[in-house]
């Protein structure tokens, strides 16, 4: 994920200042910076992580939590948090508006993220854009960046090189330099996450003489969709010193993603956790209850991240409902 920092690299010189480098997925958020004389530094969170999950989620008093403290928060009350925003963004394109909506602001009413502190009809609703949100996730960017800096975030920081998916279209790139400029950032560029991979893999390629260019597949499986993006690399110029990346094709699968399998592993999990509870779950199953799908949600993540490179894991979650634990074996 880091190359998108190379391209940040090469903006450095049109930036006023440091240039911060977003990798914006629909899940997680990995940040960068690069700054003259002191190159690429990787930004870390308050938990010292490099991965941030891409949430947000407010408190009562309208406070705004973001990452892992977002996600502890959707535990507890789903209905304050939202997530997956980025995919989102610009959504309300001239063709949905044909199929779905019979106008814009139908379009944008409907894909809203609408936060309520106990989930009744008769609560205050708040409703964010997916643009206000995901400035939101850019403004926590630029805190963590410029803490990494030991600056104020608004002169630390006011360029940046986000990525994005290949599936977005103009609407949607557009829309996503809308929450940039929310969060009072400059967008320098917008690049292809698979395009940033190749060009970082075109500065380490090791070309030869009896090998001047080379057909790469590169495959991006994100969380809620996957993309494959054939590049070619190719040495150029009679020395051969010059290095062109260029892109044959991008194909997006927009419904594939390791979110189908947390899905079918949360369906799987509320199944046994009904068994589990008797006689009560004939009731009350699982599934009508958010925030105990939310917690089985949590812990099918961590199993799916297991079984990544494990045969087996064991699945356990305390006080699943009404103080019932839930635990299962998957293989």
């Amino acid at each position: 994920w880091v190359v998108v920092v190379v391209v940040g690299g090469m903006m450095v010189e049109r930036a006023e200042a440091a240039v911060m480098a977003v990798d914006l997925g629909s899940e997680m958020m990995k940040i960068a910076t690069v700054l003259p004389q002191r190159g690429v530094e990787i930004v870390i969170n308050e938990q010292a992580k490099r991965k941030t999950p891409a949430a947000v989620a407010f408190g009562a008093d309208g406070e705004r939590v973001f990452g892992d403290a977002a996600l502890a928060a959707a535990v507890k009350k789903p209905q304050r948090a939202a997530l997956f925003s980025r995919d989102l963004v610009g959504n309300c394109t001239l063709a949905q508006l044909r199929a779905q909506f019979a106008s814009r602001k139908e379009c944008e009413t409907a894909r809203a993220f609408r936060i309520n502190d106990d989930g009744a009809e008769s609560s205050a609703v708040t409703s964010f854009s997916a643009e206000e949100i995901t400035a939101m996730l850019l403004s926590k960017a630029q805190e963590f960046t410029a803490s990494a800096l030991g600056a104020d975030a608004r002169e630390a920081v006011r360029d940046v090189v986000i990525t994005t998916p290949a599936w977005f279209d103009a609407a949607q790139r557009s829309a996503l330099v809308d929450a940039a400029q929310l969060a009072g950032l400059n967008v320098l560029s917008l690049i292809n996450g698979n395009t940033a991979v190749a060009v970082k893999y075109a500065f380490d390629w090791k070309g030869g003489d009896d090998r001047d260019n080379e057909t790469v597949a590169f495959v991006d499986v994100g969380a809620t969709s996957t993309t494959v993006s054939v590049i070619q690399v190719a040495r150029t110029g009679k020395k051969k010193d010059k290095t062109v990346v260029k892109v044959m094709h991008h194909e997006c699968d927009r419904v594939i993603g390791t979110k189908n399998i947390d899905a079918a592993l949360v369906s799987r999990f509320a199944e046994l956790a009904d068994a589990q509870r008797g006689d009560d779950a004939k009731h009350n199953p699982t599934v009508r209850i958010p925030r105990a799908m939310m917690k089985l949600a949590r812990e099918a993540k961590r199993v799916r991240e297991i079984l990544s490179a494990n045969q087996d894991a064991h699945a356990m979650v305390e006080g699943l409902v009404d103080d019932n634990d839930f635990r299962a074996h998957v293989t």
